[in-house]
């Protein structure tokens, strides 16, 4: 509404009031565009979260086939099953959307050539070993797959990479706007608090890069996302229970989520000291719990019900 108060402030015509409106009304559509779209785009990031995991399937291929390296006939294959479909329709549905991301909507386009050409070859690869062909042919067009498909999941890595970098790039910008649009001590300014500090606690993990490295940032912000989380729960518990003004159950399991992730950051900073050796699978559980934790923030909302 910012035009419209521009717009008495310099005396303008009722006309051109009108006319500022309409653009306004138009911008909020645009904006209510976007934000679908960017939702298709998360969609379609929660599936690679889930399904993709192109690095682990290309680590377990070249780790359990050491055979395909020697020239003896192949005796067996294998790789891990990858369901790329769903992503794929995921990012062509947003693709055929009309609003514009600037960055986010390149990186989505990228990344949809390199998922078709992975699935080709998976297909082509995955028939091959369901058959057993290398049992007929020694291996012969399996090593000649191979080189194809290792090629095709290192490229889909990094494309889902680059699109996730973007993605989060976004989300950053669109949540810091927000929040300084935000009425304080609502349910919108506690959640966008959460969720920032939310973030910034993954970029202070994914700075460390070794067991020897240094976690006393992340430890820190783990500290701030729990002071932030705790003055969330404290507004919901001062918030109405029932009827209009109340919130939904989600925000409660949001708080929980949240905190659920900042237990798992601390299993990883312990871990570090601990057993280093066992960091992989903290670190997948940190991560699981961020992206619940951050998920979960949408469904937190006001309700408008008597």
């Amino acid at each position: 509404m910012a035009l419209l108060a521009t717009a008495a402030c310099s005396g303008k015509s009722g006309g051109n009031q009108a006319q500022q409106a309409g653009e306004a009304g138009e911008r909020q559509l645009g904006d209510q565009e976007a934000q679908k779209k960017f939702n298709t785009y998360v969609k379609a990031m929660n599936l690679l979260v889930d399904s993709g995991k192109f690095d682990e399937r290309l680590a377990y291929f070249e780790r359990q086939n050491p055979q395909l390296k020697g020239s003896a006939p192949l005796t067996e294959l294998h790789l891990m099953n990858i369901a790329v479909d769903p992503i794929i329709t995921r990012l062509d549905e947003a693709r055929k959307m009309s609003a514009v991301i600037p960055g986010v909507d390149e990186k989505a386009q990228a990344l949809i050539p390199a998922l078709t050409q992975l699935d080709a070859v998976n297909t082509e690869l995955n028939a091959y070993s369901s058959a057993k062909e290398f049992l007929v042919d020694g291996g012969k067009k399996g090593r000649e797959i191979a080189p194809r498909y290792q090629a095709a999941l290192a490229a889909a890595r990094d494309a889902q990479l680059q699109f996730a970098d973007t993605t989060a790039a976004y989300e950053l910008q669109r949540d810091r706007a927000a929040l300084a649009r935000a009425r304080p001590d609502s349910v919108e300014f506690h959640k966008l608090t959460v969720t920032l500090a939310a973030r910034a606690a993954m970029r202070a993990f994914d700075k460390i890069n070794a067991p020897g490295d240094d976690p006393a940032a992340f430890t820190a912000s783990l500290s701030t996302l729990g002071q932030v989380n705790a003055s969330m729960a404290d507004f919901i518990a001062r918030t109405p229970k029932t009827g209009a003004g109340s919130l939904s159950s989600d925000c409660q399991r949001y708080v929980g989520e949240i905190n659920s992730m900042i237990g798992a950051g601390r299993t990883f900073t312990a871990t570090m000291k601990s057993k280093p050796a066992d960091l992989a699978d903290d670190a997948k559980d940190f991560i699981e719990a961020f992206n619940d934790g951050v998920g979960e923030a949408s469904n937190c909302e006001l309700e408008y019900g008597a």
